[in-house]
């Protein structure tokens, strides 16, 4: 009958450790915490996402083409006043 005992002593055992190994989520709420509030975000439709990203992209190539040109033309205006070796 001792025998028996203890193996239930063992099995009681066994048990309780496994309860206690089991991981239970807590969650803490500070004092005066409050939710804050969801912020939506600006819904607009894919269709409007891609057609802006497309004028941001036109507007780049619009200006840089602008600038190139404006280059150039500088070069060409600098290079026409500056006197050629041959021609000197």
């Amino acid at each position: 009958m001792a025998r028996i005992s203890l193996n239930t002593f063992k099995i009681q055992r066994n048990t309780r450790i496994n309860k206690m190994s089991e991981k239970k989520t807590i969650r803490i709420v500070k004092k005066g915490e409050k939710n804050r509030p969801v912020v939506k975000v600006k819904t607009g439709t894919a269709r409007d996402t891609a057609r802006e990203m497309v004028q941001n992209v036109t507007n780049w190539v619009t200006e840089f083409q602008q600038k190139r040109r404006e280059e150039t033309s500088n070069a060409l205006r600098i290079l026409s006043k500056t006197p050629r070796g041959s021609e000197a």
